[in-house]
């Protein structure tokens, strides 16, 4: 009896011991390192017979290697970029950003596909434009800088087949892309392409095909491995988890073909790769133009009357008084311009006028000889870009200052930048004037009125 009592305290010690060992196991970071070796001890003490007694025993694992990346956008909308641009060229060229991350717990050879999705929508960029922006080329750098534009700095990459390998990244290692295009000169406002990133694991020559827990990478031709796992052994598991919060224009990408393609399917949960997508977009086009035309001269006299219309002789036929640009004439020039995007503003616009100088100078800033009662046209139309748009110049009363009617709110009067050094003189030092017009919104027009005295 008193045996049978020992055994069954001997069973319930044990018992409690390994409930107790069991509970107090660590839960591990996904980071821990792959092949880490986690051993974990268990002990017990009993009596028997009233002789105390212990024992231990040992089990061990090895941590497994959890194959997962990331890859995200860093652009908040469509990227704007310049008719003209290259990214051989220049510094700050506007491009596509990329974060690619090793989520994973070992370091792993990395690999991207770029598809061109031509007019697809991207998630959470507002809608813009209609017509496809056709780059002639496309490249791709490390973002030696981290400043989100393509500069000479950066590290170009050299595409295999269409694959650009990133080499080995560390664990939680980061590589940040620029992604840019040559825009033709010519190319109006509001064409925009999207495109999409894709990370694969391994490199061009040797993508990685499948891990040992059945998953297979898009159109490897794998076979699934269901590997047994050995607690001694690592084994490799895609932990990629994209079909929740992956984006209908995420897709996957063919590593494995001659030349490697795009899938368009949505990218999937453990395939051993992921996706995100951005887009370029051609900027606002403001066109500019200038017009002149003489509204007195000391013989004709005024062109226009006191309400802005063309004077005539009074002859039934209408003969319209053209004054001339002979010396001592008013001139007035008018600088238009238009934002000809039909979806993007234009921010920071300024316009600079330069007067040329010469030995003697040929025009002199304002109404040079204070001539009394010139008149001025209600109006002028006049070809700027694709319009021509009309501007209401007749609030320019005062013929010796810059009257600047911006996009939006009220015009302005502003001095010339010689006035009261050199009005009749010389000015070579600076432009006669470098004037803020402001903001733009599409399709808006803003116009700058001045005056000029031929000299005598």
């Amino acid at each position: 009896m008193q045996y049978i009592q020992l055994y069954r305290r001997a069973i319930a010690i044990v018992t409690g011991l390994l409930v107790g060992a069991l509970g107090a196991m660590p839960a591990f970071a996904v980071g821990t390192p792959v092949g880490t070796p986690v051993n974990n001890d268990v002990t017990m003490d009993y009596t028997v017979n009233a002789a105390p007694q212990s024992t231990s025993a040992t089990v061990q694992f090895v941590v497994d290697e959890k194959l997962v990346l990331d890859v995200t956008t860093l652009d908040g909308g469509w990227v704007t970029v310049l008719q003209g641009q290259s990214p051989g060229t220049g510094t700050g060229v506007p491009a596509m950003n990329f974060r690619v991350t090793n989520l994973g717990n070992a370091a792993t050879d990395v690999c991207v596909g770029i598809a061109d999705q031509g007019l697809t929508p991207v998630t959470g960029f507002n809608p813009i434009g209609t017509a496809l922006l056709g780059p002639t080329s496309i490249s791709v750098a490390v973002d030696a800088n981290s400043n989100q534009a393509f500069d000479p700095t950066d590290t170009l990459l050299t595409p295999t087949n269409g694959v650009y390998d990133l080499g080995n990244i560390a664990a939680d290692g980061v590589v940040e892309l620029v992604v840019s295009v040559d825009v033709p000169a010519a190319t109006p406002a509001d064409e925009y392409i999207a495109y999409t990133l894709v990370a694969g694991l391994g490199s061009a020559a040797a993508p990685v095909a499948q891990d040992q827990s059945g998953n297979i990478a898009p159109n490897s031709g794998a076979t699934p491995d269901f590997a047994v796992n050995d607690p001694l052994a690592v084994e490799s598991v895609f932990a990629d988890l994209d079909a929740a919060s992956a984006a209908p224009e995420d897709i996957q990408f063919d590593f494995f073909a001659a030349t490697p393609v795009p899938i368009v399917t949505t990218d999937g949960d453990s395939n051993g790769q992921t996706s995100d997508s951005s887009g370029l977009v051609t900027g606002s086009t403001i066109a500019l133009a200038k017009h002149v035309e003489v509204i007195y001269d000391p013989i004709l006299g005024n062109r226009y009357d006191g309400s802005g219309v063309q004077r005539d002789t009074g002859a039934p036929d209408f003969d319209p008084i053209e004054p001339k640009a002979i010396p001592g004439a008013v001139m007035m020039y008018v600088i238009g311009l238009v934002n000809e995007s039909a979806a993007l503003s234009a921010t920071g616009v300024n316009v600079a006028d330069d007067i040329p100088d010469g030995a003697p100078e040929l025009v002199a800033e304002g109404n040079r000889f204070g001539v009394a009662g010139i008149n001025l046209p209600a109006s002028v139309s006049f070809p700027v870009g694709s319009t021509s748009p009309t501007f209401n110049v007749g609030a320019a009363t005062d013929l010796d200052e810059i009257w600047v009617q911006g996009c939006t709110g009220p015009g302005s009067s502003n001095a010339y930048n010689g006035v009261g050094v050199d009005l009749l003189a010389d000015d070579t030092a600076n432009p006669e004037f470098s004037l803020p017009v402001g903001a733009c919104a599409p399709t808006e027009s803003a116009f700058l009125v001045y005056f000029v005295t031929v000299n005598q």
